[in-house]
C-alpha cells in the first residue's frame, strides 16, 4: 500500500496524451515521444518506491520512459498487458529532491497504458488511514491475531 496516491488525472503537462473516462484516466494518442509530466513537492529529500496502477488490454506491453528531474530513471518501464484489469505494475526507486520534482513519462512505442493513478512510498500511511487501530474492533483482532 502506497503512502500518497497521485491521480493520473492530476497530470500536470500533456502532450500527446489525454484525459478519458470523466478525466480520471490519462490515455496515450500514438506517437512515439508523447509525454506526460506530474509535479511532486517534497519537504526534505527522499529515496521512495514509485508504482503505476494501469489498465492494458492486449498481447503486447508499452513501456514508458521514466525521467524523475530530468535524469532516466528507467529506459523502458514494463507495463505488461494485464485483460484490462486494474494491476500495479512493478514498481522502481526513485529520488526526489527537496522542494518541486518532475516526474516525466514519455512513450517508447507510440502508445502506453491506460494510467489510473501513482503510488508513492510503501510504508503504510494510506493503509493507516483505513484500518481501524489495534484493539477498537472485533474484525482487527480477527484479521490480525
Amino acid at each position: 500500500v502506497p503512502d500518497e496516491i497521485i491521480g493520473a488525472e492530476d497530470v500536470d503537462v500533456l502532450n500527446g496524451a489525454y484525459k478519458v473516462n470523466a478525466n480520471t484516466q490519462v490515455d496515450w494518442t500514438s506517437n512515439k515521444g508523447a509525454y506526460i509530466e506530474y509535479n511532486v513537492n517534497r519537504a526534505v529529500a527522499e529515496t521512495v518506491e514509485f508504482r503505476a496502477y494501469y489498465h492494458l488490454s492486449g498481447e503486447t506491453g508499452r513501456p514508458l520512459e521514466l525521467k524523475v528531474n530530468n535524469v532516466v530513471v528507467a529506459s523502458s518501464w514494463a507495463f505488461p498487458p494485464n485483460g484490462y484489469r486494474l494491476k500495479a505494475n512493478d514498481g522502481v526507486t526513485i529520488s526526489l529532491a527537496a522542494g518541486v520534482n518532475t516526474i516525466r513519462l514519455t512513450s517508447v512505442n507510440g502508445t502506453g497504458p491506460r494510467l489510473d493513478f501513482f503510488g508513492l512510498g510503501g510504508e503504510g500511511a494510506v493503509r493507516r488511514l483505513f484500518e481501524p487501530k489495534a484493539g477498537s474492533s472485533a474484525l482487527y483482532q480477527q484479521l490480525c491475531a
